[in-house]
């Protein structure tokens, strides 16, 4: 688009002609117009170099959606995330297509409390709805009073910090729940230590 200006430019100049401007003022002047916006340009990509070849190359990259993966999803979400930004440090990634590499990553697992798929339907009586896809849910619930009172409780076992009885409150209150494994809550136990 700049050409064809600089053309029709030219061509007023050259052909016609404007009085009193002589005629190789309106071939130079574009002509140089394009010549500076060329060779800033040039001088741009040369000058961020890497920064403007990486932001080129990024939006060339195939967009990711990881949906619903939960911890697994973060981890591998990360894994990506680090991956771009060891190559874009100038570094390899050290894995088996490359064991020397100089940087690896680790996936290490799932934390303590941490699950790789959500629930969305707790019970075990789902009831079809006017939708096909759609399934509600009866759920068991306690009175408000007795809800109350024992919301009470669990906030003072909270105050207080008393982990296996906010476990204990949490069963009672919350049908179907179970604990895994021993209490890792480090303050606790650093409090269990000290008593």
């Amino acid at each position: 688009m700049l050409f064809n200006d600089a053309v029709l430019y030219c061509f007023a100049f050259a052909v016609v002609g404007v009085p009193g401007v002589p005629r190789t003022v309106g071939v130079l002047q574009p002509l140089l117009l394009l010549l500076g916006v060329t060779l800033s340009r040039a001088f741009v990509r040369y000058w961020l170099g890497g920064i403007y070849l990486g932001i080129v190359h990024r939006e060339r990259l195939p967009r990711v959606l990881i949906y619903g993966a939960g911890s697994a999803g973060r981890q591998l979400a990360a894994a990506l995330k680090t991956k771009r930004m060891v190559e874009l440090s100038g570094l390899a990634l050290k894995d088996e297509a490359n064991p020397n590499g100089d940087i690896a990553i680790a996936v290490t697992g799932l934390r303590p409390g941490e699950k790789l798929y959500e629930e969305l339907l707790i019970g075990d009586n789902p009831l079809p709805t006017s939708h096909p896809r759609i399934m509600k849910a009866h759920e068991d619930f306690l009175p408000w009073d007795e809800l109350q009172a024992k919301l009470g409780g669990l906030g003072l076992a909270l105050d207080a910090n008393d982990v296996p009885l906010i476990r204990a409150l949490l069963k009672e209150l919350v049908p179907g729940y179970q604990p895994d494994g021993a209490v890792v809550d480090w303050v606790w136990m650093e409090n269990v230590k000290a008593a």
